[in-house]
């Protein structure tokens, strides 16, 4: 290799900079952890050296190909390298890349600040150099130490530099001492015990020990290793003991896991007084698996920290024989209780209780426990769960949901169904089988929880034997009962069987990214292999022909090209070939490359790279693990490296397309190619884009890599976070609401506004599989929350899952920015329960005192979840029935009146306790305050999705009332109206009726004038005669014939009926479409008469697929009053006269 310089002026951070890319490439990154994510992909990756540099420690231990990190310090001494003269940057540079080449480990190069901007004429290798410089370090062997450093040697030699690359011999010592910083670095209870510790295995001659100088980050104090490293090791078994002040510096970091089988965990007593309290039941369980002791310092140890190391010591050698010198806490395995469903609670009778028990219950819940210790303490002691409880289960208990069955290019279902399923296609009927559905299944689920298999057949198998044990059959039905097993199995399908455990969010991840993908990538793929075939067959023809023009013969290479059916276009169109030149050849040559990359890659399947703190225990097809302390840091890395393959198999693509075609023009092509980025992709090369996964746990996110979270959403890279956590250990913890708020993850997701985030849980399979579904198909960054529980506590951690749910504290939603411009069309709460309610409503059956049999109705609030959890037993004062008084509100009704939150009255839920017997449950101040603020909260969010959005609600009540005002004014417009121009018309009438008259007065004879008159002196005569008490009144009879001629006139003007006879027509039912505000009640109450359009409006479908019952009672039901029964059809059974009078409200 020959290397060219040239020579410019640079200070030695561009110097620097300008070395490394060159190096590096592409895989340049702007902080540390990006670098290592690049390191972690297989990349040579660099930390660009900025103004604000200062020193920073590489976290990894090893490396695929080199990580160098720059850094500024004051000291020039440094763990790898340091630069000590400005022109000796360009070598140090080199000489960092191939140490850590060759050592497998980062390189810290460190430079004095004072030098960093120091202007020097330098001498720079060009580019050219820089990127042989790169291929000569991929050929750098680790295998080969001496030759491959002496190549090393020989490469600085022609940068100027002689420098002895042999590393020093470590140290060499049995044990190490790590000492780490963390969080409680400062306890003197750890600085003794490193001193002790110290101390004794310095006296010991067979133990010696080392103290590192650079201590990777990490959250414990201290580490004795049993090995000569300094550094954290990979591999388990390597640790004697680890000391810790308390297990949630150790929890969720896999460090216990590198503690060797009988090793020591040493805790400080101020945590707790039993040690058994410290861990949950599945760290308990790994603990007595591994027989790993734990040491808690009592009240003596932390004033004698020589003797508490000691014991330590001696146990770690085994030279402690008794107890009393190990001084070991013992951890038993406590009892789990399988939950069943009580008989119904019963209801005592009750009395009121005197003013000072009042007043002792108003002192709790203002001032909490303390206020009331003493003379109440039995109060606390009693166990109780919610009342409600049974009812929140009776539908959704956890056999309905698991164990899951998945079967692969499906969506799971649960094992309830499928069984169902099974029975249909077995081909004989079984009663057995049937019969015995429920108890079948949850051997089954049993069974699954020590099943190491997860096929289906396997894990039905293994619950059919615990099955059969309790099956009392005679030897005729068991012989008959074989065949049925026959028939069962055979009906079985190929598929996995998933519990309630920590590996099924992957499972389920794993397979909704392949059915999402798999129909895109392998349309790709088969484009891609197509084009793969026609350039490897140009490549091929030319070699035929080149070894032709050297006078080899090419006859069987010709016949097995053909045979192969590999030809070129210009071969297979009768033009022959043309010869390439070398810058076709090497562009032909990265296109078969990097498109045949692609393809070995994909074979299995879509692609998925996981990034997570632990190692990957099970192996899924597709699925590349890449472990870093920091997963969310150096996510950007491992996605920056993807992307620049994806780049080069993009515009290898292209070229291919181009190249098979013959048209490839090297003016136009060259330089249009040169300006391809990941911007110009298509929708279906999106779509065979690498997934790229970080899997975190919530909690750790939220105390140490809060920042890294928020600022890998906020990039707008297609990049998935998996956080997982138990939602009860927050709660656990005594955090305020508000800061339970400030920790919730999925807000701050949120906020950044273009990052599809879900919330989802274990407890709600099916709303937790089409989450991942949604996510799968996602073109941005996604956030996805899962709440967990520990699966030793089965079933109780399924049943805590779904209280929480329940009681407002995990609410379930997706929030997908590609929806729509408006929260509502991008908020889904379908997941949730009755998202319309601000609490769930349940009726509750209980016994009377006498027997009989009754039912109350209440409400599942945050306080119900909560009494699951021991932590807030001290919120809740039960008081017995001869304490109960009016003073004592509902909570529901409590918080609705705000009067009575300020007045002598206090809050309580209803609780039963063990035996049944039905409580009431006070509760503290703090506790209602959190039930406020999760009501509230939850509230916020439904208006973010737009269910009862308070702002729509008043401009509906605006808009209703405007209507109402506007159809009386018109009703009153026209009353008005009518009567005016009846008023006219009966002038008119009048008028023309006299001039009629008057007419046939003027052209009447005389003589008939006459005889009229003495036919009316006729008539008069003829007529009785009045009384005395009735005057006679004369009539003038030559006007009755106009008057009534004008009556009848009046009669056929077209009068307007009276304004009170208008509902004597038939009117048809309406719904005003645009007032609905998607509340569901019509909907679901006859969704054959009530239809939503587009913009889920309702409008009133066929009038005849329903009746005039459901007609009124959805008009009662609708909160716009949009829905305007009218009037009932004929030969409608359900009219009646009290139902027409109540739709003549709404109409």
């Amino acid at each position: 290799m020959k290397l060219t310089f040239t020579k410019r002026a640079l200070t030695v951070r561009e110097t620097i900079n300008y070395v490394m890319k060159g190096i590096c490439g592409r895989s340049a990154a702007a902080n540390v952890l990006e670098a290592e994510g690049l390191a972690l992909s297989g990349r040579r990756s660099y930390c660009f050296l900025t103004e604000k540099t200062t020193y920073i420690e590489p976290t990894l231990l090893s490396v695929q190909q080199s990580l160098v990190i720059a850094n500024a310090r004051t000291n020039r001494w440094s763990g790898d390298l340091a630069i000590s003269r400005p022109e000796d940057a360009v070598a140090y540079c080199i000489l960092a890349h191939t140490f850590s080449q060759v050592t497998c480990q980062p390189c810290t190069l460190s430079v004095a600040p004072e030098m960093l901007d120091h202007l020097q004429l330098m001498e720079l290798p060009t580019p050219d150099s820089l990127a042989d410089i790169g291929e000569f370090l991929d050929g750098l062997s680790t295998e080969k130490h001496d030759a491959t450093l002496d190549s090393a040697a020989k490469l600085l030699e022609k940068t100027g530099i002689s420098v002895n690359l042999k590393p020093t011999d470590p140290v060499d010592c049995s044990h190490k001492l790590l000492p780490v910083i963390g969080e409680y670095g400062n306890s003197s209870f750890s600085r003794n015990c490193l001193r002790c510790f110290a101390d004794c295995m310095t006296e010991d001659t067979e133990s010696r020990f080392h103290l590192a100088k650079h201590p990777r980050r990490a959250s414990i104090h201290a580490i004795l290793v049993s090995e000569n490293s300094s550094r954290l090791p990979k591999t388990p078994g390597k640790l004697c003991a680890l000391i810790a002040s308390n297990p949630l510096q150790i929890r969720n970091t896999g460090v216990l896991d590198c503690i060797a089988d009988g090793g020591a965990l040493l805790l400080h007593s101020a945590t707790t007084r039993q040690g058994v309290s410290l861990f949950t039941r599945t760290e308990t369980q790994y603990l007595i698996n591994r027989k790993l002791s734990v040491f808690v310092a009592n009240a003596d140890y932390p004033h004698e920290t020589k003797a508490f190391v000691t014991a330590v010591m001696a146990h770690i050698h085994g030279a402690a024989d008794s107890a009393e010198d190990r001084a070991v806490n013992k951890l038993d395995l406590l009892n789990i209780k399988q939950f069943s469903a009580p008989e119904l609670p019963t209801m005592p009778n009750h009395s009121h209780g005197d003013s000072s028990i009042e007043k002792t219950q108003m002192r709790f819940h203002l001032l909490g426990q303390e206020a009331i210790l003493g003379a109440y303490n039995d109060v606390f002691e009693t166990s109780i769960n919610p009342l409600a409880l049974d009812q929140l289960f009776e539908k959704q208990f956890e056999l309905n949901h698991y164990p899951l069955v998945l079967q692969q290019g499906k969506a799971p279902q649960p094992l309830y169904t499928v069984y169902d399923q099974i029975l249909d296609d077995m081909k004989k009927s079984s009663d057995i089988f049937k019969t015995h559905k429920d108890y079948f299944i949850y051997k089954t689920a049993l069974a699954l929880r020590e099943c190491s298999s997860t096929d289906l057949i396997s894990v039905l198998k293994a619950g059919l034997k615990g099955f059969l044990a309790d099956l009392e059959l005679s030897e005729t039905g068991r012989t008959a009962f074989n065949s049925e097993i026959d028939a069962f199995f055979s009906a079985v399908p190929e598929a996995e069987c998933l519990g309630f455990d920590s590996r099924l969010l992957l499972k389920l991840y794993h397979n909704a990214v392949r059915q999402a993908k798999t129909a895109s990538l392998q349309a790709f793929m088969e484009e891609a292999r197509k084009l793969h075939g026609s350039l490897k067959d140009i490549l091929a023809m030319q070699d035929i022909k080149e070894q032709e023009s050297h006078g080899v013969d090419v006859g069987p290479l010709l016949g097995s090209l053909f045979k192969e059916n590999i030809r070129s276009p210009k071969a297979s169109s009768g033009h022959g070939t043309v010869e390439l030149d070398e810058t076709r050849r090497k562009r032909i040559e990265f296109s078969v490359k990097c498109i045949g990359q692609f393809l070995e890659q994909n074979a299995q399947g879509p692609r998925i790279v996981l990034i997570q703190k632990e190692e990957l225990t099970e192996c899924y097809a597709g699925v590349t693990c890449v472990q870093h302390e920091m997963p969310l840091g150096i996510a950007k890395g491992v996605f920056k490296a993807i992307a620049d393959d994806m780049k080069d198999l993009f515009l290898s693509m292209r070229i291919a397309k181009l190249e098979s075609k013959e048209a490839f023009d090297e003016e136009l092509h060259t330089e249009m190619l040169s300006h391809f980025s990941l911007d110009s992709c298509t929708e279906s090369e999106w779509a065979v884009f690498p997934t790229v996964t970080v899997v975190a746990n919530g909690e750790h996110v939220q105390n140490s890599a809060l920042n890294a979270f928020s600022a890998l959403v906020g990039s707008k890279l297609p990049i998935h976070v998996l956080l997982t956590g138990d939602p009860w250990s927050c709660l656990a913890h005594g955090l305020s609401t508000s800061k339970l708020i400030q920790r919730d993850l999925s807000y701050l997701a949120i906020s950044h506004q273009n990052a599809f985030v879900s919330r989802s849980a274990l407890s709600s399979p099916e709303h937790l599989y089409g989450c991942l579904e949604n996510l799968s198909r996602s073109s941005g960054p996604g956030v996805f929350i899962v709440s967990a529980a520990d699966a030793s506590e089965l079933p109780y951690s399924w049943a805590h899952l779904h209280a929480l749910q329940a009681g407002r504290f995990a609410a379930q939603f997706q929030y997908n920015p590609e929806l729509g411009t408006t929260w509502a069309e991008r908020f889904d709460f379908s997941g949730s329960l009755l998202p319309e309610k601000d609490w769930i409503h349940l009726s509750v059956p209980y016994l009377k005192a006498n027997g009989t049999e009754a039912s109350m109705e209440t409400d599942f609030t945050f306080a119900d979840a909560v009494t699951l959890l021991p932590s807030y037993r001290s919120h809740f004062m039960v008081i017995e029935s001869d304490q109960w008084g009016e003073h004592q509100i509902p909570l529901t009704e409590f918080i609705q009146d705000e009067e009575k939150m300020f007045g002598r009255y206090v809050p309580f839920i209803w609780v039963k306790d063990t035996e049944g017997e039905i409580k009431r449950a006070i509760i503290t101040r703090t506790l209602l305050t959190q039930c406020v603020d999760h009501l509230n909260l939850w509230r916020t969010l439904r208006e973010l999705g737009g269910i009862e959005n308070s702002h729509a609600l008043a401009a509906l009540e605006q808009a209703r009332l405007e209507a109402e005002t506007t159809v009386k004014d018109k009703l009153e417009s026209a009353a008005k109206e009518h009567r005016s121009e009846l008023e006219s018309v009966r002038t008119e009438t009048a008028k023309e009726a006299l001039s009629q008259l008057a007419r046939v007065l003027v052209e009447m004879d005389p003589g008939q004038q006459l005889g009229l008159a003495s036919q009316a002196k006729t008539e008069q005569a003829a007529a009785p005669k009045p009384s005395a008490k009735q005057p006679q009144v004369e009539q003038p009879p030559v006007e009755q014939a106009p008057v009534k001629a004008a009556e009848k006139k009046a009669k056929k003007a077209p009068e307007p009926e009276p304004v009170e006879e208008e509902e004597a027509f038939e009117e048809e039912a309406w719904v005003d479409t645009e007032l609905c505000t998607s509340c569901n009640e019509c909907v679901s109450l006859n969704p054959l008469l009530f239809l939503y359009n587009d913009d889920k409006q309702v409008y009133l479908g066929d009038p005849e697929a329903g009746t005039f019952l459901q007609l009124v009672s959805a008009a009662e039901k609708c909160p716009s009053r949009c829905i305007h029964p009218g009037s009932p059809r004929s030969g409608d059974s359900t009219v009646t006269d009290e139902l027409v009078a109540k739709a003549a409200k709404y109409n």
